[in-house]
């Protein structure tokens, strides 16, 4: 998939099946890797060609992180999460504290929040909080692109009955990218794509 300089390579990976996406600016082959939930040499294999310069937590749930470490070792790459979500991160991401050994807890290099912009080569990658899976989930927006993590799938959205989840904040969360002007295509952390348009008529929170 290619908008401009930008292109993204999906793979699905672990045991819970979750979207880790490599987003790449193919002018100067920097790229970020998005939520690597296992199967870290299959997805450095993915990464090819490009220098890793962020890896980028959309949440602190094992499924999306228990291959950034060794992303992280190999490459020199920092790993980025909401501070909010640091300490579930710590405990091993929820269930998978029973899953993983702690060697596979991902080290930190910095905190990311709502409104921050990181640079990738020529591309900007916009930070949006959107609590209400976990209290520090976030989606990563770069030009007309949404990475949701596992705030909002295809009719669908993240569960909230988990640690520091809050259905009440998820319907915020929600409406918030609903005011998003234009439509987006929207990669979640689960499942297919979606776009922003259909979601606002057809997304149970989204549309009421």
């Amino acid at each position: 998939m290619t908008e401009s300089g930008m292109k993204i390579r999906a793979l699905t990976v672990g045991v819970l099946q979750t979207n880790c996406y490599i987003l790449a600016d193919d002018k100067t082959k920097e790229c970020a890797v998005i939520d690597p939930g296992d199967e870290a040499e299959r997805i450095l294999s993915a990464a090819q060609g490009y220098k890793v310069k962020y890896v980028i937590l959309t949440h602190g749930h094992f499924d999306h992180f228990e291959a950034a470490e060794e992303i992280r070792e190999k490459t020199g790459a920092q790993t980025l999460i909401d501070r909010l979500d640091y300490d579930l991160l710590l405990s091993g991401g929820e269930s998978g504290a029973l899953l993983m050994k702690d060697s596979l807890t991902p080290k930190i290099d910095g905190f990311i929040k709502d409104g921050d912009e990181l640079t990738l080569g020529t591309l900007k990658l916009k930070i949006m909080s959107t609590p209400g899976h976990t209290q520090g989930s976030c989606v990563i927006i770069c030009d007309k692109v949404i990475f949701s993590g596992d705030t909002l799938f295809l009719e669908s959205y993240g569960r909230c009955d988990l640690t520091g989840g809050s259905e009440e904040d998820m319907r915020k969360s929600l409406l918030k990218l609903s005011e998003l002007p234009g439509d987006y295509t929207v990669l979640p952390g689960h499942g297919d794509r979606t776009y922003l348009s259909y979601e606002r008529r057809f997304n149970p929170l989204m549309s009421l």
